[in-house]
């Protein structure tokens, strides 16, 4: 009898120990993740994934990178032959990754009369710009971003050519904020003075980079202080968009952060990466140089 007494004794004790130590893990696995969350905040850990980086060159230690592009363009092409040029560069697909190029100018060339427009584009200047607003910037930002510029040399030059000519023929008022909408948040630039990899879109209409930007996106805000830096295409784009395009290869400063999240940008007056090239010595335009007033791939 004694026996079974202490039998059944020693029986409540193990289940007693038992229950109190499964009650003692739940109140551990319950208090685990506030401890961390409280630990995370201590030591200011982050507790999300970081934020995805911009598409940058750093303006001073990336210089030999910009370099090697302003040199493969830095020559005009022939304006005759152009159009042989761009036509032959478009149906050769080497170096190209499932490239759209030729579909888009033979596309555009069914609107060729919208170059009547802008006169003083050449036939081939006008079809480069609105292949690149019906939707080939897709393709071309990707390649150049990716230093692929060899394959698009041809178009490339001709792009360039055909933005100096636009925006000395509408420039852009002073003063006028420009807007660029992603759809995504991303990190603030740690660099200081930047250099975009690709021609860069914008707006003169806030409302269509909200557009782009969506919920979960954000605002860029660029502040040139000389229309030459950009250049507006509406009048060859087939959307109502008062787009205007940022050069490439051109130095930024990144100013702030503003209150809604959105990054804000001025053409850099101190960093003019490609002017000696571009600006014969004791012309105009090399006077405009010398005193930071132009950009260099504007001259």
């Amino acid at each position: 009898m004694c026996v079974h007494i202490h039998a059944n004794m020693d029986m409540n004790v193990r289940v007693f120990l038992i229950s109190k130590v499964r009650k003692d893990q739940v109140v551990l696995d319950a208090m685990l993740p506030i401890f961390f969350l409280t630990l995370a905040f201590t030591l200011h850990l982050p507790t999300s994934s970081p934020l995805p980086s911009l598409n940058y060159y750093d303006a001073n230690s990336d210089l030999h990178i910009i370099r090697e592009w302003y040199n493969m363009v830095k020559i005009p092409l022939d304006g005759p032959t152009s159009m042989m040029q761009l036509y032959s560069e478009a149906n050769d697909k080497t170096g190209k990754m499932d490239t759209q190029m030729i579909v888009y100018l033979q596309k555009v060339t069914q609107w060729q009369s919208k170059c009547a427009s802008v006169p003083s584009l050449t036939v081939a200047e006008c079809l480069v710009v609105m292949m690149y607003t019906d939707g080939f910037y897709r393709e071309y930002d990707q390649a150049t971003t990716n230093r692929n510029w060899r394959p698009y040399r041809v178009y490339t030059t001709l792009m360039m050519s055909a933005l100096r000519k636009l925006s000395k023929i509408d420039p852009i008022p002073p003063g006028y904020t420009l807007y660029r909408g992603i759809n995504f948040k991303a990190s603030p630039p740690t660099s200081k003075r930047i250099v975009w990899k690709a021609l860069t879109s914008t707006s003169l209409t806030i409302a269509v980079a909200k557009q782009f930007a969506g919920k979960n996106g954000m605002i860029f805000k660029f502040k040139p202080p000389s229309s030459r830096f950009a250049a507006k295409v509406s009048k060859l784009s087939n959307f109502n968009e008062n787009e205007v395009i940022l050069f490439p290869f051109e130095a930024f400063d990144f100013l702030f952060v503003d209150k809604w999240g959105g990054f804000t940008f001025k053409t850099s007056k101190s960093k003019n990466l490609l002017a000696p090239s571009y600006c014969t010595p004791n012309s105009v335009e090399w006077a405009c140089y010398r005193k930071v007033l132009c950009s260099a791939i504007a001259c």
